[in-house]
């Protein structure tokens, strides 16, 4: 069954995304890490604006940041 598009809505594709990941993994002792995650997103409608553009606003403004720190420890022999 064919399904139409939402009235109003068109099929341009005019939204970008840019995430930034660093990360760091501490191995502790065999099967024992300590992970550190950042994370730095955007997205945002490009319209007429360059690469450099686009990219130099999603560094200063971000939609997103955020600091995961995760820790897997093994108990037992």
């Amino acid at each position: 069954m064919p399904v139409g598009k939402p009235p109003g809505e068109s099929y341009d594709f005019s939204v970008s995304e840019l995430n930034f990941q660093l990360r760091y993994r501490w191995q502790i002792a065999p099967l024992s890490d300590l992970f550190v995650v950042y994370t730095r997103g955007d997205s945002r409608e490009t319209g007429l604006r360059t690469f450099s553009d686009l990219f130099q606003d999603s560094w200063d403004f971000p939609l997103g940041d955020l600091l995961v720190v995760k820790l897997r420890y093994r108990i037992g022999s």
